[in-house]
C-alpha cells in the first residue's frame, strides 16, 4: 500500500527526484555516492552523459498519407538538428528516435516500407565510435487502420565513445503497458560498457522509456515495467556498477497527487530493490519545497540512476556524479523536445588489485 504520510522533504532524501532549473549543480565526488574504500584507486577517471527523449513521436495519429508524411518531416527535421550536439558527451542515451513500417493499403494489395530516416538524421553528425543502431518495429498497427498502417520501434538509442558491442546489446519490451504506448514497443536496453582503464573494466548502461499517463491502469503499467527492469537487473547485472538513464515518467512531484503518490512509491522500490541512487538527489540539484526559488520540477521525468559494485568484487568500480545539469530553456537544445536533456558528469574509481580476476 503506498505510504501516505511520507512527506515531500523525505521524498527528495530517499527517492530519486530531477531539477526544474537550467543549471548546474556540482559536489565533491569523493563526498558523492557510496564512496567507502579505504585505499587509494588504481586507476580512475569521468566521462560527460547524457539521456534525452528527443520528442521522435507524432504530436496526433496520423490518418492520412498526407498528415504521416507532415508529421515524418517535422520529426526528421528536429532529429538532424539534434545530431551534432550528441558530440559534446562521451555517452549519449536516447529516447523516442522511432523508426517506423508503414504499411499503405490499396484495396486488393499492399506496400510496404521501413522508414529509418528518423535514425539516420540522428546519427548523421554523431561522431562516436560505438552505436547501438535501431531496432525492426513490429509493434500493432496504429487505429483506425485506414489507408497506411504504422507501427514504431522501441525508439532507443545509444551513442558512444566508450567501447560496447552493438551485437551484444539486449533490448526487452515491456511485458505490460497502457494506452497509445501499446502501439510502440518500449522497453529497455543494456550494453557492458567499457571504461577507459588500465583494466578491463565495463558497467553495464540501461537506457529505457517507460509508460506515461495519469491513470490506474498506467500507474500499474509503470509499476509493472519497474519490477521487470528490477528482475533484469537482478539477472544480468548482479554486484556490477549499473547505470539506469532514460525516460522513466515517475515524477514524485506530479501536479496529480495521486500520480505523485503512485510514482513516488514506485521510483522508491526501484531504488531500493537494486541499491541505485539518483544522480540529481546525491546533488542535492532542487528544492523539495514547492515554491522555492529551485523547486523540483513537477513534469521533469527524465533521470540518471547509478550505483557502485559490491564490496566483495576482487575488483570495485565505484561510481559517484560529479555534476547536474538539466538544459532545456536558453541552451542549445532550446526547441527540440517537450523533454530538457539532462547531462550528467561521472567518476570512476577502480579499487583492487592490478590484474585481478
Amino acid at each position: 500500500m503506498v505510504r501516505r504520510a511520507l512527506s515531500i522533504a523525505a521524498a527528495a532524501m530517499l527517492f530519486g527526484v530531477t531539477a526544474c532549473a537550467d543549471r548546474e549543480t556540482v559536489t565533491d565526488p569523493e563526498a558523492a555516492g557510496n564512496l567507502t574504500a579505504t585505499a587509494d584507486p588504481i586507476d580512475s577517471g569521468d566521462f560527460l552523459a547524457l539521456t534525452y527523449n528527443v520528442h521522435g513521436a507524432f504530436e496526433e495519429v496520423p490518418g492520412t498519407i498526407g498528415d504521416f508524411v507532415a508529421a515524418y518531416r517535422e520529426v526528421i527535421d528536429r532529429q538532424r538538428r539534434i545530431s551534432p550536439l550528441l558530440n559534446d558527451y562521451e555517452l549519449a542515451v536516447v529516447q523516442e528516435n522511432f523508426v517506423a513500417r508503414l504499411v499503405l493499403n490499396f484495396g486488393f494489395f499492399k506496400v510496404r516500407l521501413l522508414l529509418v530516416g528518423p535514425y539516420t538524421a540522428l546519427e548523421r553528425s554523431a561522431l562516436h565510435q560505438y552505436r547501438s543502431g535501431y531496432q525492426y518495429p513490429q509493434a500493432p498497427p496504429l487505429p483506425p487502420p485506414t489507408d497506411l498502417d504504422v507501427s514504431f520501434s522501441d525508439g532507443l538509442v545509444r551513442f558512444s565513445q566508450m567501447h560496447f558491442a552493438a551485437r551484444d546489446l539486449l533490448r526487452e519490451s515491456w511485458g505490460t503497458c497502457n494506452g497509445n504506448d501499446c502501439f510502440t514497443r518500449k522497453g529497455f536496453s543494456l550494453a557492458r560498457t567499457q571504461l577507459p582503464s588500465i583494466e578491463p573494466l565495463t558497467v553495464d548502461v540501461y537506457n529505457l522509456h517507460m509508460n506515461a499517463g495519469d491513470t490506474e491502469n498506467d500507474f500499474a503499467a509503470r509499476l509493472d515495467q519497474a519490477r521487470q527492469l528490477s528482475e533484469a537487473i537482478e539477472e544480468h547485472s548482479a554486484g556490477r556498477a549499473v547505470i539506469v538513464a532514460g525516460d522513466f515518467n515517475l515524477n514524485p512531484f506530479a501536479a496529480n497527487p495521486e500520480q505523485a503518490e503512485h510514482d513516488r512509491a514506485i521510483l522508491e522500490e526501484l531504488l531500493q530493490r537494486n541499491g541505485l541512487q539518483d544522480a540529481c538527489t546525491v546533488l542535492s540539484c532542487c528544492d523539495p519545497n514547492p515554491g522555492a526559488p529551485n523547486a523540483c520540477d513537477a513534469t521533469q521525468v527524465d533521470r540518471f540512476l547509478f550505483r557502485s559494485s559490491d564490496f566483495d568484487q576482487p575488483q570495485r568500480v565505484v561510481l559517484s556524479p560529479r555534476s547536474w545539469v538539466a538544459k532545456r530553456r536558453g541552451t542549445e537544445f532550446e526547441g527540440l523536445s517537450d523533454h530538457a536533456a539532462i547531462v550528467v558528469r561521472f567518476a570512476w574509481q577502480l579499487f583492487g588489485t592490478v590484474g585481478a580476476p
